[in-house]
């Protein structure tokens, strides 16, 4: 609900700052790891934990010092949170870190690129979702972005 108000059709400012500001701190993220003299000498098990203690903080902030946390009433959305703990942030930070630190940036932003074509991918083929028009104009910009970035890093 932070991108569009009350699920109706026009934007919220709030939430479309936010999406920027996080792809810019990626980006930087991202550039930074292999650029920056300190944190290139820095294991990458040890920055993923640098990583995952500044978010922390930052879920911390959100949650106003953890006054609206809620309590995981069953053992299944106990299961669902460790999931979601584990699969798509843990693994996914280490693997960004490895990557970075190996192939460089511009072929981990690449490779980071394609996730959300495998989400859906997933999400058609197991959960059921529906291809829409505006999800297939996602899928090939996401694909001309691609194709744009592996062009101009060949010609030059």
């Amino acid at each position: 609900m932070l991108l569009y108000d009350g699920g109706t059709v026009s934007l919220n400012i709030k939430g479309v700052v936010l999406v920027l500001l996080s792809a810019f701190s990626y980006a930087i993220y991202m550039v930074g790891i292999k650029q920056v003299k300190f944190i290139r000498h820095i294991k990458p098990d040890k920055l993923t934990f640098y990583v995952m203690l500044f978010g922390l903080s930052v879920y911390i902030w959100n949650l106003n010092f953890c006054t609206e946390l809620q309590p995981l009433n069953n053992l299944f959305t106990l299961a669902c949170a460790f999931g979601l703990a584990i699969f798509p942030t843990i693994i996914s930070l280490e693997t960004i870190t490895f990557g970075i630190k190996f192939i460089g940036a511009t072929k981990t932003a690449i490779i980071g690129a394609l996730e959300p074509l495998t989400a859906l991918f997933f999400g058609v083929l197991l959960f059921g979702e529906t291809l829409t028009f505006k999800i297939l104009c996602g899928i090939g910009l996401i694909l001309s972005g691609v194709i744009l970035v592996i062009l101009n890093k060949n010609r030059s």
